[in-house]
């Protein structure tokens, strides 16, 4: 029987490399029964406590061996410390197993105990803010993403679902985005710190109109928000969000409806033609928010985030002939539904709601697999359009107002929304010049 130490685990390890060899090393407990066992492999060191119980072996798994402390590894310190515990319930007459299969149900019981307390009577519970939070989101693709991002919350940290929101602090929440972190997912991490913050800061400040109980903010008593001085990374803001290639641009454009479709492939289209437009909100103007007969036709944006002086800033976008060619398209497909955009009910289209905003990602990603290029994200267009129009000397509050990105000022309770239409319009215009240059060089890359 050989010591088990660190240099020895290196050492077999060494020596079984580059084949599918294992090897057992086991050593005493010092007048405890049983013994610490590793089982070497050329890729990783599986510790075990063997013992014996009812005149058989037992394995007991303690860990997957690392020589530097890791969270979803063990060291040998860390191996021997708990073989050691083991090996004393052994001792006792008891099995370990057992020991350890007991406390657990035992854990599970009281939580489902606790969740359905907190279910009864729930009332300043850190679960009950989150579930207030999300009813008072009105949209329903937002909705969805804030219920998908806190079950990152609820499915690694249910035992905080019952605690007191009051009592909550940063490091009760810390693992979640540590997890987060280790996986390579730093903008998910962003993504749910943002919805925390919020949720908090939401039952901090109830107003009349809003969806919330008024009085929600004596139930959670809260007096700060524990998340309020945890900055996002800002590495993390714009992942992804790299400026799209001239070459790139063409493939995306020619092969979109071809891709996904005469609605999906269209919406792609459209945002690169008006020069990158939000996405969620683009997607959910109606058909009676075009004015396409007009002289000028554009279309108006009136659920952006932006306010002047309290009050909604809606936002007008000029259609240039390039986005103008797309919209008259879905005119004969969807034009008896409530949005050019329209979504899906199985196999026929949801005349009441749009696309799914959520599902964009996935679409880009398709996009781009199937003609050969990196992955872009349709966000990027922004970005990308204004780089693009710099050689024209467009003056930037100009290109920022294309977007809604103007200054506002908040004393201005008189915002007229046609401000700034005409350069809007002749900088749309020298973008569809541009976009048609692009189009022409770069002829359709369709694989077959």
């Amino acid at each position: 029987m050989e010591t088990i130490t660190d240099v020895a685990l290196a050492e077999i390890q060494a020596e079984v490399h580059g084949s599918k060899t294992k090897r057992e090393l086991t050593d005493k407990l010092d007048g405890l029964p049983g013994v610490i066992m590793a089982r070497i492999a050329a890729d990783k060191v599986d510790f075990y406590y063997k013992f014996q119980w009812e005149k058989k072996r037992e394995l007991l798994h303690l860990g997957i061996y690392s020589p530097r402390v890791r969270k979803d590894r063990i060291t040998l310190p860390q191996a021997f410390d708990d073989v050691i515990k083991h090996a004393e319930i052994r001792s006792h007459g008891k099995n370990p197993k057992d020991v350890i299969r007991q406390e657990k149900e035992e854990q599970e019981a009281g939580l489902r105990r606790r969740i359905k307390q907190a279910e009864i009577q729930g009332f300043g519970t850190f679960g009950r803010l989150l579930m207030m939070y999300e009813d008072s989101i009105i949209n329903p693709d937002t909705k969805a993403d804030v219920k998908s991002t806190f079950k990152r919350i609820r499915d690694q940290l249910p035992e905080l679902l019952t605690l007191q929101a009051r009592d909550i602090e940063w490091d009760h929440l810390k693992p979640v985005f540590q997890t987060l972190l280790d996986e390579g997912k730093g903008a998910m991490a962003n993504h749910v710190l943002s919805y925390a913050k919020a949720a908090f800061n939401k039952v901090m400040k109830i107003e009349l109109d809003t969806s919330m109980l008024i009085d929600a903010k004596d139930e959670f008593g809260l007096i700060a928000n524990p998340l309020q001085y945890i900055k996002e990374n800002r590495k993390y803001k714009n992942a992804g969000k790299t400026e799209w290639s001239e070459a790139e641009i063409a493939a995306v454009w020619h092969n979109a409806v071809r891709i996904k479709g005469p609605i999906t492939g269209r919406f792609v289209r459209f945002i690169i033609a008006t020069a990158g437009q939000r996405l969620n909100q683009t997607i959910r103007v109606p058909w009676q928010d075009y004015r396409l007969d007009s002289e000028t036709p554009y279309f108006e944006i009136g659920n952006m985030k932006k306010k002047r002086g309290g009050v909604e800033t809606p936002h007008i976008v000029p259609l240039n002939p390039l986005a103008m060619a797309e919209i008259e398209v879905l005119r004969d497909i969807t034009g008896h539904c409530d949005y050019p955009f329209a979504g899906r009910i199985g196999s026929g289209l949801n005349p009441h709601a749009p696309l799914a905003s959520r599902r964009l990602n996935s679409v880009m990603t398709q996009i781009c697999k199937e003609t050969n290029i990196r992955n872009i994200t349709l966000g990027a267009t922004r970005t990308t359009c204004k780089t693009l129009l710099g050689p024209h000397k467009i003056e930037k509050h100009i290109k920022n107002m294309l977007h809604s990105h103007g200054s506002l000022d908040v004393a201005d309770q008189h915002y007229d929304k046609f401000g700034y239409f005409h350069e809007k319009r002749a900088a749309m215009m020298i973008w569809n010049e541009v976009l048609e240059r692009i189009l022409k060089e770069n002829q359709p890359m369709v694989r077959r």
